[in-house]
């Protein structure tokens, strides 16, 4: 059973599981220019970070930690001039089920969240739309585009076919 302990962002660093490490070794992603982190309110990004409980276990050897998924999301938050005052919550797993979570996060969560997000600009743009209406939108449509690392014109609506 999972144990769950919150923690500052800025004192974790933690190594990735060695399964871990070797499936991302083929791993190519080429990140372009991060958009502004500190336009987003502090509490937004802690929203996000409750949201987004970071899946480590604790190794055998010490009282340390290794990643079990990726969490981009962190390294991100990290960015944000005031991200010491950010908290992370930590869901500590039992180190014998870490073949399991490392496939089942990274590979299985992938593969179910694709058919939403594998359009994202698309969505992003549907979404923006919505909340520009309702007035919930703080960021604008370039902002989002540079989180993105996509054109502010690839948020738009998907074309039609004839």
């Amino acid at each position: 059973m999972a144990k769950y302990r919150k923690v500052a962002l800025n004192t974790i660093n933690f190594p990735f599981h060695r399964l871990l490490q070797e499936m991302l070794e083929a791993d190519h992603i080429t990140l372009k220019k991060q958009g502004d982190i500190n336009r987003l309110e502090l509490r937004e990004l802690q929203f996000i970070l409750d949201n987004c409980p970071i899946s480590v276990c604790q190794t055998a050897h010490s009282n340390t930690f290794e990643l079990l998924a990726l969490s981009p999301i962190l390294d991100i938050c990290r960015y944000h001039t005031q991200s010491n005052k950010l908290k992370v919550s930590l869901n500590i797993c039992d180190a014998d089920d870490a073949s399991c979570i490392i496939s089942s996060l990274n590979i299985t969560k992938l593969a179910l969240e694709y058919p939403t997000y594998h359009r994202t600009p698309a969505l992003l743009f549907h979404r923006y739309q919505q909340a520009v209406q309702m007035g919930l939108m703080q960021s604008t449509k370039n902002e989002l585009s540079a989180f993105a690392q996509v054109t502010p014109s690839a948020l738009r609506a998907p074309q039609k076919r004839s």
